[in-house]
């Protein structure tokens, strides 16, 4: 199960990438512009985590958002992020809080983020398990392109510094996430 995600997932990615420049201009969706002070948004995350150590799966996650400033907004996320390895699997539970800043340029609205990180991390090692709440951060960019006035389509990178203390040793567990993003505003 594991070997069919870590294909299925770029795949998937790829298709994504190459159906959103056809859509947007084909049916002409509005230019991005400003966010508005006030304005709340809900991403759903689907894509692909790949560990400090090589190793790769999948990952999937729902964030709530809203604007403060002109453009910069207050996150906070909840998600489920799985990494197998050839001798066991990492997963964890991230709830994160994230600043959000970006400008609009036509229908794209390019971003970076970056905030903290609570996990529940959960190891199974030949056999046996062990779990941590563990303190990180991250550090991201992502692009969103306007669908509509109230939906968006987008990509985003996200990096996050972790450690977790797991058979009485501290470990990094840090990984990269890049993932599809489907949006609302509201």
């Amino acid at each position: 199960m594991a070997r069919k995600s870590r294909f299925f997932v770029p795949i998937l990615l790829f298709f994504f990438c190459l159906a959103i420049p056809a859509t947007v201009f084909a049916q002409g969706a509005a230019l991005a512009m400003s966010r508005p002070v006030g304005e709340w948004y809900g991403m759903f995350h689907m894509g692909a985590v790949s560990s400090s150590k090589g190793n790769s799966s999948w990952s999937i996650y729902g964030a709530l958002g809203r604007y403060f400033l002109p453009n910069i907004a207050l996150e906070a996320s909840v998600g489920y992020h799985s990494v197998d390895y050839p001798y066991g699997e990492v997963t964890s539970w991230p709830l994160a809080l994230s600043v959000r800043a970006g400008y609009p340029v036509q229908q794209v609205y390019p971003y970076v983020i970056g905030g903290v990180d609570l996990q529940s991390v959960k190891v199974e090692l030949w056999g046996n398990s062990d779990s941590d709440t563990a303190f990180g951060y991250h550090l991201g960019a992502g692009a969103e392109i306007s669908m509509s006035d109230r939906t968006y389509l987008g990509l985003e990178y996200r990096y996050t510094w972790i450690e977790a203390n797991l058979f009485g040793v501290t470990r990094k567990l840090d990984s990269g996430n890049i993932s599809v993003v489907m949006g609302f505003r509201f």
